[in-house]
């Protein structure tokens, strides 16, 4: 599995164990990767935001059971029971019903108050508290009372009451200021031709930094495992007790992400915490608490066993190929803590899950499904207008000489004419899917809308009337 560095943290009861780097921090460079490269966490930060908010529950602002529209009354779901029924601790579990559909990345600079409104339009993949189903713009509304009931920003809140305290002095919490850094690691992505390097998009901000924004390195990592291990190494700088820790360990939603069940995790139970998913590992009685963490070319992992007091943290700009290794190797050391035998997950494991990552990489290069020679149906002007979705505002496409100009957000391309009346869209963007928009044709021959086929999701917009604007 090719992965350009990595960084490992791995702290027990006796302290830190190791805290390295292993690799560069970008190909084609001698710069190595050591414990102090800083690189996104990503959604581990749920796990912070979490804390932050049972310091306020310790502090009796609010409680785990405390509906959300008692504090933020602009939050509404689609379902007028569900708006007010909502609690801080179904945001935090991932409980509500609702899976993520990623509307707030077309628009990052998008207003908070805007962001929360558009949720009303988001529609539930399984019923209210029957199950597990992951949504970052839910969870972000906990950490929206953070400002609402203390006066300070995400940022201040989680520096003065978790960073500074633990002493997690080079933990960086947004992408300001990162191009100063020297010591970071490049993200890449896996193509076709292997590992490529590529840049950060630093001038977007980070619409949501409650649920992954978050930078660390392999020494400050230890530092937050030292706090899961034992809260009271930190005295009465500890940011929450250690009885509330262990209410956010307690499971609240059954049922994960699927392919943790291929590395031994979940097997015969599985769910979430608050900030935490919960899992067994190869049938051993204890639960792992557990995170890891996804950004355009850099992946994150995080394990946690409170019955062993052990606890791993990895980091790699590999794009997608660090998932597996990570499990890999923090499985090796599981393995050996918890005196199971060893099972070779390199063999058994990495290899096919590199080769199944491969045949991705080449069905999505591939031009598989492209027929020019079934023409689309209409005058090429008359796919021109603009389309709308509740959430995802306005497609508009344009004419430029011969071809269609594509704009979503923040997202724009040239549309390349794929068969019949599907267009593919390459948004030239490393890390990010690619898109599909297929247009509607009535018998009549008008235009009355079209789908967006984006990473496996589709969603449908519908014309907006010339003279028309998209509706708030």
């Amino acid at each position: 599995m090719e992965l350009p560095g990595l960084t490992l943290a791995i702290v027990d009861e006796t302290g830190v164990v190791v805290s390295r780097g292993y690799g560069v921090r970008e190909m084609g460079s001698s710069d190595r990767v050591d414990e102090e490269t800083i690189f996104e966490i990503a959604s581990i930060t749920k796990a912070f935001t979490a804390t932050a908010i049972g310091s306020l529950v310790e502090a009796g602002d609010l409680t785990w059971q405390t509906p959300i529209r008692q504090h933020i009354p602009y939050f509404e779901l689609d379902d007028p029971y569900v708006t007010e029924a909502f609690t801080v601790a179904d945001a935090l579990s991932h409980r509500g019903g609702y899976s993520d559909s990623y509307y707030y990345e077309v628009a990052p600079e998008m207003e908070r108050r805007e962001l929360i409104r558009l949720l009303k339009f988001e529609e539930p993949a399984i019923p209210f508290r029957t199950g597990f189903a992951y949504h970052n713009a839910l969870f972000m509304v906990a950490g929206e009372l953070i400002p609402v009931l203390t006066g300070t920003s995400w940022e201040s809140y989680i520096q003065n009451r978790i960073l500074t305290p633990l002493g997690m002095n080079s933990t960086l919490l947004n992408l300001d200021g990162i191009d100063d850094q020297e010591n970071i690691a490049t993200p890449h992505v896996l193509t076709t031709g292997g590992m490529e390097p590529f840049s950060r998009r630093t001038d977007d901000a980070d619409e949501m930094p409650e649920t992954g924004a978050i930078l660390s390195n392999a020494n400050d990592m230890a530092r937050w495992c030292q706090f899961q291990i034992s809260n009271e190494a930190f005295g009465d700088d500890a940011p929450i007790s250690s009885e509330m820790q262990a209410q956010m360990r307690i499971q609240h939603a059954s049922g994960t992400f699927s392919w943790f069940g291929n590395w031994g995790y979940g097997n015969t139970r599985a769910g979430s915490g608050l900030g935490w998913l919960l899992f067994d590992y190869r049938g051993d009685e204890d639960q792992l608490v557990a995170h890891g963490g996804s950004v355009d070319g850099i992946q994150s992992w995080m394990v946690y066993s409170p019955k062993n007091k052990y606890c791993i943290a990895l980091m790699s700009n590999g794009d997608w190929s660090g998932d597996p290794v990570h499990f890999a190797i923090a499985n090796w050391i599981q393995d050996r803590y918890l005196g199971l035998d060893e099972k070779d997950w390199i063999s058994d494991k990495l290899q096919s899950e590199r080769e199944a990552m491969v045949r991705y990489v080449q069905e999505r290069a591939s031009e598989r499904g492209k027929n020019t020679g079934i023409p689309f149906s209409q005058p090429i002007a008359d796919y021109v207008g603009e389309y709308a979705h509740p959430s995802y505002g306005s497609l508009t496409v344009e004419l430029h000489g011969a071809d269609l100009k594509v704009r979503l957000g923040n997202y724009q391309t040239t549309a390349q004419h794929w068969r019949g009346e599907t267009f593919f869209l390459d948004w030239a963007q490393p890390g990010d899917e690619n898109a599909y928009i297929t247009f509607a044709v009535s018998p009549r021959g008008d235009i009355p809308g079209l789908s967006l086929d984006w990473a496996g999701d589709e969603f449908e917009f519908s014309r907006v009337p010339d003279g028309d604007e998209v509706a708030d």
